[in-house]
């Protein structure tokens, strides 16, 4: 999917597509396959690649990853 998405030149498909697996691997506690950028403790939502209509679930996505890496608790 990763190839036909960049073949295309569709790249706010790419940041919703890694949303997607990183919801997958935070959801079975698989943190480190959690793409970087979602965990980001710094990264907002604003500044992502992805359609609108993804973007509120960065945000359920983002604190999960948050909390799974021990930062959502300050």
């Amino acid at each position: 999917m990763r190839g036909l998405i960049s073949e295309s030149r569709d790249y706010f498909l790419l940041h919703t597509a890694e949303l997607c697996a990183g919801w997958l691997y935070a959801a079975t506690g698989q943190t480190d396959k959690i793409p970087a950028w979602i965990g980001a403790e710094a990264y907002a939502a604003k500044d992502n690649r992805m359609y609108a209509f993804a973007k509120g679930s960065w945000f359920f996505v983002h604190a999960r990853a948050l909390l799974l890496a021990g930062l959502g608790s300050r």
